[in-house]
């Protein structure tokens, strides 16, 4: 998804959110994010509904054209 971002759809961020308590995939997400210079923005409280009405609490990770094209030496 990040290589399509910046590749083939042209955008200037990619982002991604995470469930706080999900740490089987905010391990996966870090990995990726820091392979490609990216960093976690933070905690956003109460962000989003779950289908059974809970409201949760997500990580949100962003990955900037900048910081990938710096990480995979593209231009």
């Amino acid at each position: 998804m990040v290589e399509l971002t910046f590749e083939r759809f042209d955008l200037d961020a990619y982002y991604t959110t995470v469930a706080d308590g999900n740490e089987r995939s905010r391990r996966m997400i870090e990995s990726y994010v820091e392979a490609f210079g990216g960093r976690h923005e933070g905690l956003l409280r109460q962000y989003k509904p779950r289908p059974n009405g809970d409201v949760t609490d997500q990580h949100r990770y962003s990955i900037t054209r900048e910081e990938y094209e710096s990480a995979t030496d593209s231009k």
